[in-house]
């Protein structure tokens, strides 16, 4: 993962988030456990001619965005990545978050007075996107590529009839790479919402019939990624 110093802006950190890729639980220093907290990091990427522009516009008025939810942190990048700001936003759980955004596009002072200004000074935004699908894959040890198989049908057929029984999210599909990087295994989750995901993961892993069957799994896995995935509006599956 690329590591940048920041310049602090708005005020300090206290939080060491588990992942830069997703929204997620925490290990916070203030209570030195975990957090149930969700976590969305954002970084804008500034035109160089407008930096100071957006400076002063975020210094002037950036209370508007604190005044909707927490605000852990926002800083200017010194060093990995020029001409950005990198902001840390709390909340309750992903249905929060969804009601603060639908509060802010209804703000009038809001929109006026920063967003509609500070967006054409962007290049780009970047935002820990949230979506219901969810691509899981892994890179297989050779040794263990024919064994995998039943492997993982066990540990997924025990994983869907739980998920199934509880309604938290479906299996959409299975596959193994053919072309390009063999020895990968991808499997689609649609999930009712990522605070349903959070918990059906929690509490279907930790069932007797899921832990047996996937005890073997992830051994014979070199690695393991996964994606949050946003629907186009063209997309067949919604």
């Amino acid at each position: 993962m690329a590591m940048s110093t920041c310049r602090y802006l708005h005020r300090p950190m206290r939080t060491v988030w588990a992942s830069s890729q997703t929204v997620s639980r925490c290990f916070t220093t203030e209570d030195n456990g975990f957090s149930n907290k969700w976590y969305e990091l954002r970084t804008y990427k500034i035109q160089p001619a407008k930096l100071q522009d957006f400076m002063k516009l975020s210094i002037d008025k950036i209370n508007l965005r604190f005044n909707h939810s927490k605000g852990i942190g926002y800083w200017m990048a010194d060093i990995g990545g020029l001409n950005e700001a990198v902001h840390i936003w709390e909340y309750d759980n992903f249905a929060h978050r969804t009601k603060v955004r639908k509060q802010m596009s209804e703000d009038p002072s809001w929109n006026a007075e920063y967003l509609s200004k500070m967006l054409p000074m962007l290049v780009n935004q970047e935002s820990v996107a949230l979506s219901i699908y969810e691509l899981r894959y892994y890179v297989l040890s050779s040794k263990y590529f024919q064994s995998y198989d039943e492997a993982l049908k066990d540990a997924l057929l025990a994983r869907v009839e739980q998920h199934n029984e509880l309604n938290y999210g479906k299996l959409m599909g299975v596959w193994h790479s053919n072309i390009g990087t063999l020895h990968k295994v991808y499997h689609l989750w649609n999930w009712r919402s990522l605070d349903m995901r959070e918990e059906g993961r929690a509490v279907v892993n930790s069932t007797k019939k899921v832990v047996d069957a996937s005890k073997d799994i992830m051994k014979m896995a070199k690695q393991a990624y996964n994606k949050i995935l946003i629907p186009a509006p063209f997309s067949p599956l919604k």
